[in-house]
């Protein structure tokens, strides 16, 4: 049950990034270059979280990575990482950063009339890999969230 509500709690923080773009939209365009490193700062310091709590199989990195590189929404590697996660320590940092990110990927991705379709396309991203991964149960699939972060971190855009 605290994970469903740690889940919920790093989705609202997309909400209320484009809430905050849509009040602030002359100070959004000159501060985006900003808002994309803190976003990759956000993802690497994700990822080296991950890592540093579970056992790392370099093959499952790669398969995230490959993952990362073809779906380039940051929001659902955070659904894969609070659904497999099972550690409440890991849990506790993964919301953290959770609303970090989304909060700074709804800031991003504010796009004027499109934000009802922005909204479900993020949560059914989020929420789709959450209860998968929740359903899965299974804490090793943690690496392929991890190396998607970092191709996402790493990403030139």
């Amino acid at each position: 049950m605290i994970k469903e509500l740690v889940a919920i709690i790093g989705f609202i923080g997309f909400l209320i990034g484009i809430i905050i773009a849509g009040k602030t939209q002359e100070e959004v365009k000159p501060g985006r270059k900003y808002l994309k490193v803190a976003k990759r700062a956000i993802l690497l310091l994700s990822a080296l979280v991950i890592l540093n709590y579970i056992q790392v199989y370099f093959w499952l990195i790669l398969a995230g990575a490959m993952i990362g590189y073809f779906l380039r929404r940051a929001i659902t590697y955070y659904g894969m990482a609070l659904g497999g996660a099972s550690i409440a320590a890991l849990t506790n940092w993964l919301g953290a950063f959770t609303f970090l990110s989304a909060l700074v990927e709804g800031t991003l991705e504010r796009k004027q009339g499109k934000n009802g379709k922005t909204i479900l396309i993020a949560a059914a991203l989020f929420f789709g890999t959450y209860i998968t991964f929740r359903i899965l149960n299974m804490e090793v699939l943690l690496n392929a969230a991890a190396g998607a972060m970092l191709v996402e971190a790493f990403r030139k855009k």
